[in-house]
C-alpha cells in the first residue's frame, strides 16, 4: 500500500511516518520504478503500536528498548509509571503554588506587587527520597529478589496470600535498601536487564540442584573462581561499580525479615538458602585458612574497602560466585 493509505489507517502525518522509518521502527520496501515506499499490513500494525506507546509518553529510546527486548516490558512499564508519578507530583505542586498566588492577587495590581507575590511563593522541589511509591515498584523488587524461586511451583491460594503479604510489606517498608534496589533496576538498559535476570536464574538453579555429593566439587570450583577474581581487572571494576548500588543492597535484603515469608512461600528458596549457606560457610573458612588467606588478602587489597566479609560473609561471597 502507498503512504496515503497508511496515513488514512493510522491517522499519522506523513512526516511522522517518515520519522519512524528514519528511526528504523519500520522498514518498508521501495518501489524500484518510482522510489516510493511500499507499506504492508505489518508496517501499519507496527505504527499503531508505536502510536499507543507514544500516547503513554514513552521516549523513542525506551520504545527501541521495549521492541528489541519485549521480555523486559514489565521493567519499562514500571519505569514509565514512576516517571509519570513524579511528573504528576511536580504538576500538583505547581498547581498548588499558582492557586496560592491567585488567591493573593488583587483585582488591580502593579508590576512591583505582582513580582513581590511571585517571589514570596517558592515552588517546592519534589521529594526525591521517597521510598516505594507504588505496588508496581514493590512487585519489581520482589520479582528481582524472589521471582526465580516461584518458577515451576504451584501458586496455591495460600502461596498467593503469602506473595501478596510480601508485596505489601515491601511496599510499606521505609528500608533504604529497597529504594536503592528499585533505582538500580530502573537504571538498567534493556539488554542488561535480560543478562542480569538470566545470570541470576542460572546461578540459582545451579545452587538448588546441588546435592551432598556435588556440593564439595562446586566449592572447589568456586575457590578457583575467587582466585581468578582476585587478579581480574574486569571483576574488580565490576564489583566496585556495583557494590553500593546493587551488591551490598541485595546482601542486606537477603538477610532481612522479608526472607521468612519468602522461605515459607517457596520450597526452592528454602533449598537455595540451605545450599548457598553451606557453600559460603566452607569458602569463608577456607579464605581464613592458611591455604586461602593469600587470596583473601589480595581481594581485600584490590577491592579497596568494597568488601566486608566479616559482617556479610555469606551474602558477599554468594555475590562473588554469581559474577
Amino acid at each position: 500500500m502507498k503512504i496515503n493509505e497508511v496515513v488514512k489507517r493510522t491517522g499519522m502525518t506523513k512526516r511522522t511516518i517518515y520519522f519512524y522509518i528514519e528511526e528504523q521502527f519500520i522498514k518498508p520496501q521501495i518501489n524500484s520504478d518510482n522510489g516510493y515506499y511500499i507499506f504492508t499490513d505489518v508496517d501499519v500494525e507496527r505504527l499503531l503500536l508505536l502510536q499507543q506507546l507514544r500516547k503513554a509518553d514513552f521516549s523513542i529510546k525506551d520504545i527501541h528498548g521495549l521492541l528489541e527486548h519485549p521480555s523486559s516490558a514489565y521493567i519499562y512499564i514500571c519505569k514509565q509509571i514512576e516517571k509519570l508519578r513524579q511528573e504528576e507530583k511536580k504538576l500538583n505542586q505547581k498547581i498548588q503554588g499558582l492557586l496560592q498566588i491567585a488567591n493573593q492577587l488583587p483585582m488591580q495590581i502593579s508590576y512591583e506587587t505582582f513580582a513581590s507575590i511571585i517571589q514570596n511563593n517558592i515552588f517546592p522541589e519534589p521529594d526525591s527520597d521517597s521510598i516505594i511509591t507504588s505496588e508496581k515498584d514493590a512487585e519489581l523488587v520482589c520479582l528481582y529478589l524472589w521471582g526465580s524461586f516461584l518458577q515451576n511451583i504451584e501458586m496455591t491460594e495460600y502461596r498467593q496470600f503469602l506473595w501478596n503479604k510480601l508485596l505489601s510489606q515491601i511496599a510499606k517498608s521505609h528500608d533504604w535498601a529497597i529504594y536503592r534496589l528499585k533505582e538500580y533496576l530502573y537504571s538498567l538498559p534493556a539488554n542488561q536487564i535480560d543478562d542480569v535476570f538470566a545470570s541470576r536464574n542460572l546461578h540459582i538453579n545451579k545452587i538448588i540442584s546441588l546435592t551432598e555429593e556435588t556440593l564439595s566439587f562446586y566449592v572447589e570450583e568456586m575457590k578457583l573462581l575467587l582466585d581468578k577474581h582476585s587478579n581480574s581487572l574486569a571483576f574488580i571494576s565490576y564489583w566496585k561499580n556495583n557494590y553500593e548500588k546493587q551488591i551490598k543492597i541485595t546482601t542486606v535484603l537477603y538477610d532481612s525479615e522479608f526472607n521468612a515469608l519468602a522461605t515459607e512461600l517457596s520450597p526452592c528458596f528454602s533449598i537455595y538458602c540451605q545450599n548457598i549457606h553451606k557453600c559460603c560457610r566452607l569458602i569463608y573458612e577456607w579464605l581464613h585458612s592458611e591455604e586461602g588467606r593469600f587470596i583473601y588478602e589480595k581481594l581485600l587489597e584490590n577491592l579497596d574497602g568494597y568488601m566486608n566479609l566479616e559482617d556479610n560473609h555469606h551474602g558477599e561471597i554468594a555475590a562473588m560466585l554469581m559474577v
